[in-house]
């Protein structure tokens, strides 16, 4: 199986295909374990992740939104896998990425200025911002939860 991907100017770097090319890729060749079935990308761009059809999550882009525990701006210039399982459903917010797993779990990764993740689980109530704390990790989110 194949894919054609259109890479704007602005990811040529991170498919090192060229400006404004279509080029195919199979799933393998992407780093994938299978069919692309949702995306999201926010940050102008910065951000790039996938949910493939085994509930597996992956991404590329700015190392600081990946939620792989990182605060940096470097970019991450391929697809890896991110540490989430059983995953049915993607979206995001401006700042943050929210992913939900076949047991209706909440989990958040990215900025909580305005308390859009809520406050996770683990984190202190007593701690001086438990609400309003950027999650560099993915975190579990029930007040997220339905």
């Amino acid at each position: 199986m194949e894919i054609f991907m259109y890479v704007e100017p602005e990811l040529k770097n991170w498919m090192d295909c060229g400006s404004k090319t279509a080029k195919k890729y199979t799933w393998n060749e992407l780093g994938l374990d299978g069919k692309i079935i949702d995306v999201v990308m926010h940050g102008g761009s910065d951000l790039l992740v996938v949910l493939t059809e085994k509930g597996s999550v992956y991404g590329m882009g700015q190392k600081g939104k990946l939620g792989i525990g990182e605060n940096s701006s470097s970019i991450q210039h391929s697809f890896i896998k991110l540490n989430l399982e059983n995953i049915i459903s993607i979206t995001n917010t401006k700042e943050a990425i929210i992913a939900i797993n076949n047991r209706g779990q909440v989990f958040g990764t990215g900025n909580n200025l305005y308390g859009v993740l809520g406050r996770w689980k683990g984190e202190d109530r007593g701690s001086s911002n438990s609400r309003y704390r950027t999650a560099i990790n993915w975190v579990e989110c029930p007040e997220l939860e339905i």
